[in-house]
C-alpha cells in the first residue's frame, strides 16, 4: 500500500514536473509520501533516497514551514535536490532553508546544475551539499576536448567550493571514463540502469533476497 499513492500514476520520471501542476498542500502530501518512501527504502534496502523538490514548494513561508517539518520526521537521511524549473528564494532565505536541511541530518542539491534557471549565481551563492551536472554538459565528451576543458574547470571549481558532484546523463562506458579521467567520482546514467518504478525495483530486490535464501 505505502507504494501506491492518492495522487497517482505519476506520469513522468522527473517529479518536479508533477510538483508543479500542484497547490502546496497537495505538494505537502506528495512529499511526506516520498519520505515514507525514502525511510522504506532505507531500512529494508540500505538505500540512500535523494527527493526532487519544485521551488513553488518553499516559495511561500507557509511552504517553507511544512517543508522542514516534514523531513524532520524522517527516519533515515536523504538527499533534497531543488530543481531548475522554477526559481529559488533569495540566497539568505535559501541558504536558512540549506543549513536547517544539514542540521536535521540530511543533504541539499542542486539538480540539473547548467541548464534551467540553475547557473552559476547559485553555485556560489546558494550553500548547496551536492551539485548534480545537467547532461547537457556530458553529452559527446569523449569527442568533445573544448567541453572536457569545461568540465574540468567545472571540476576544479566544485573542488576550491568542497561541493559533492553527480555527473548525469552517464550512458556509456567511453563517457564513463572520460569524466572519471577528468577527476569526477559519482554518476548516474543509463549506462550504469534505467530508471524505473520504485514498485519494480522493490519486487526485483525481493526476488533477488528469494533467490539467494533458495540457493
Amino acid at each position: 500500500e505505502l507504494l501506491t499513492h492518492p495522487l497517482q500514476p505519476l506520469q513522468s520520471n522527473r517529479v518536479e514536473h508533477f510538483f508543479s501542476d500542484l497547490e502546496v498542500e497537495k505538494q505537502a502530501e506528495l512529499l511526506k509520501w516520498l519520505v515514507e518512501i525514502g525511510d522504506f527504502l532505507a531500512e529494508k534496502f540500505s538505500i540512500h533516497a535523494s527527493i526532487n523538490i519544485h521551488n513553488s514548494f518553499i516559495e511561500p513561508n507557509t511552504g517553507r514551514e511544512t517543508f522542514i517539518k516534514i523531513i524532520s520526521q524522517a527516519k533515515t537521511p536523504m538527499t533534497f535536490e531543488f530543481t531548475e524549473t522554477f526559481k529559488m528564494p533569495p540566497a539568505d532565505v535559501s541558504n536558512a532553508i540549506l543549513r536547517k536541511v544539514r542540521e536535521l541530518g540530511h543533504r541539499s542539491g542542486l539538480d540539473d546544475f547548467g541548464t534551467g534557471l540553475n547557473g552559476m549565481s547559485l553555485l556560489i551563492s546558494y550553500d548547496f551539499d551536492v551539485i548534480k551536472l545537467d547532461r547537457s554538459l556530458t553529452l559527446n565528451v569523449e569527442t568533445s576536448e573544448k567541453k572536457a576543458k569545461v568540465l574540468s574547470l567545472i571540476f576544479e571549481m566544485l573542488t576550491v567550493l568542497d561541493k559533492q558532484h553527480v555527473v548525469e546523463g552517464v550512458e556509456t562506458e567511453e563517457v564513463f571514463k572520460k569524466l572519471k579521467q577528468i577527476g569526477f567520482t559519482t554518476f548516474q546514467g543509463f549506462y550504469f540502469s534505467k530508471p524505473i518504478p520504485v514498485s519494480e525495483f522493490v519486487k526485483a530486490k525481493e526476488s533477488e533476497k528469494t533467490h539467494e535464501i533458495s540457493n
